[in-house]
């Protein structure tokens, strides 16, 4: 079950990071095999009786569920949000995947030092597409670093935008060629 929307700093929340099923901003989000996002409690609430996307109606089992993606976790992460204490006095607003750090050190949690009740662990979950999470795929002296990763996306960015260039020259090419010749 989501965040209520009520939490967050902005009032425009976009439809993506919303569980169709709760109309919540999602918790602990997962992705079904058509590419859905939800919230995880939601979804294997919602599979025990029915074995479908709520969505677009494919057919989807718990164990198909996997992590969503790293754009979805990105953007989900930079929301702002109240702490779960504000009612105990607290008026920190923190990023979303900051919550459960600043939980633990709130000067208003009733049981300071506890671990936060969303951060049990997700075994039902499958890394994306069968492939290992992105962290488990590198030693940790082989992750590229932010420059050589920059840089990485930039050079396909240029190579994208090239490519782009060259098949609208042709195009264009074609229809004056074509304008001539009637």
């Amino acid at each position: 079950m989501g965040y209520e929307t009520a939490r967050f700093t902005s009032a425009n929340i976009d439809k993506d990071l919303m569980c169709p099923i709760c109309m919540c901003v999602l918790e602990k989000p997962v992705e079904t095999p058509c590419e859905h996002s939800f919230c995880e409690a939601c979804i294997l609430q919602w599979l025990q009786t029915r074995r479908r996307c709520p969505l677009d109606n494919t057919v989807v089992g718990t164990n198909q569920l996997c992590e969503p993606s790293r754009l979805l976790t990105n953007q989900l992460g930079r929301l702002e949000i109240a702490c779960d204490f504000r009612a105990e006095g607290c008026t920190e607003r923190v990023p979303l995947e900051y919550l459960a750090a600043h939980r633990l050190k709130c000067p208003h949690n009733p049981r300071p030092g506890q671990q936060p009740r969303t951060a049990d662990a997700r075994a039902a979950v499958q890394p994306r597409q069968g492939r290992p999470a992105y962290h488990d795929q590198y030693e940790d002296d082989d992750i590229p670093s932010g420059l050589e990763a920059g840089l990485a996306v930039g050079a396909v960015a240029m190579v994208g935008a090239a490519i782009g260039a060259v098949v609208g020259g042709i195009i264009d090419y074609k229809r004056g060629r074509n304008r001539t010749h009637d």
